[in-house]
């Protein structure tokens, strides 16, 4: 199965940095330091938030290895909304289903591949034709971002965590 990411086109690293820590936040996450965590630590269910972000190519878009697939596209979304200037791309292959894509700009979707039930949406968008598909890729002047590998680790923890509490 292929990971689920995010790619963003046409934002420095630092700044899509501080806008994923602003999104993060306003979902209760702080990024905390990987070392902090005790060996052996007895994690909760979304109590950590793991994220993976590459730069392969610095003049290409920067991806972000999503884990929890069910969160991405509104993750996405609010990401462009952040980082109006920017594409916001977001592929999710949820367990047993296909892969489907979306394209963001400004908070709002520019692209729609596979079919979704658009929860992170006031409505059900269209899946968009290949013409528009094709148009947009050549907007974007390079080739559907893939994620080729292992990035730097973020680590986000829950402000509700015991851990966050005690330190």
């Amino acid at each position: 199965m292929n990971p689920s990411f995010l790619a963003i086109v046409g934002a420095p690293k630092a700044v899509v940095l501080q806008a994923l820590d602003r999104v993060l936040s306003r979902e209760g996450y702080e990024p905390f330091d990987p070392s902090r965590v005790p060996p052996r630590y007895p994690e909760q269910k979304r109590e950590f938030v793991r994220l993976e972000v590459s730069e392969p190519d610095p003049q290409g878009p920067i991806a972000i290895k999503v884990p929890d697939w069910d969160r991405c596209f509104e993750r996405a979304k609010e990401l462009s909304r952040l980082l109006p200037a920017a594409t916001v791309l977001a592929f999710v292959t949820p367990p047993v289903e296909v892969e489907r894509w979306k394209a963001y700009r400004g908070g709002e979707l520019i692209l729609k591949v596979g079919q979704d039930p658009d929860n992170e949406l006031f409505y059900n968008a269209m899946v968009s034709e290949k013409t528009a598909v094709d148009a947009f890729l050549q907007s974007l002047g390079r080739p559907v971002p893939r994620y080729v590998g292992a990035g730097e680790l973020r680590l986000y923890i829950s402000r509700r965590s015991r851990l966050y509490l005690e330190s």
